[in-house]
């Protein structure tokens, strides 16, 4: 392919209006997103967390008597394993909410990336590889 100058220019110009609007519709994305939060509780309710929209801890609660310091079986390895794992769980089930919002939300700002990129996935995400 020969392009002249000019020609190279205007590319490059429109390429970088591109850039800028797909910035522009990535910061709206996250500005509209920065106000949600998204809540899970483990499987046996004894944590329930709360998340913003990039996944971030902004609360943890413990069920009633549920690793409660003031009893002394808080001391006990287990318990603190078992308080451990339950808030775990929860920061998952509410990071994967958190994740999948915002990925809808971005698969709507930009169908033509998230189609691309389903299309390379093919029928490996199918079979649960990727």
């Amino acid at each position: 392919m020969d392009y002249d100058l000019d020609e190279l220019r205007r590319l490059q110009e429109l390429s970088a209006q591109q850039l800028a609007t797909a910035r522009r519709r990535v910061s709206e994305i996250e500005a509209d997103g920065a106000e949600l939060s998204f809540e899970a509780t483990s499987h046996r309710g004894e944590v329930t967390v709360r998340v913003s929209s990039t996944g971030v801890v902004t609360d943890i609660s413990l069920a009633s008597g549920f690793g409660d310091p003031g009893k002394p079986t808080w001391m006990l390895a287990d318990d603190i394993d078992n308080v451990s794992r339950a808030i775990v769980e929860a920061v998952s089930r509410a990071r994967a909410k958190a994740a999948e919002e915002m990925r809808g939300r971005f698969a709507q700002a930009f169908p033509e990336a998230y189609e691309l990129l389903d299309d390379l996935r093919g029928p490996a995400a199918e079979r649960g590889a990727v």
